[in-house]
């Protein structure tokens, strides 16, 4: 579970960082964490590994 935290911080923190120039790089970031194969996709994919308890925690997170 701490390795998922990680990766979310690490997430966070990138969305946090994106600045757009064009419409073009909107449309690949968009895709990059919300498309079908996208990071959001994988991240909720590991969550069905974490216990139901530690999940609230994430949550808040």
């Amino acid at each position: 579970m701490e390795s998922l935290l990680q990766q979310i911080k690490e997430h966070k923190a990138a969305i946090a960082a994106f600045a757009a120039n064009n419409a073009d790089e909107v449309e690949q970031f968009r895709i990059k964490w919300l498309g079908t194969k996208g990071l959001v996709k994988a991240i909720m994919g590991e969550m069905r590994n974490v216990p139901n308890e530690q999940k609230r925690n994430l949550v808040r997170f």
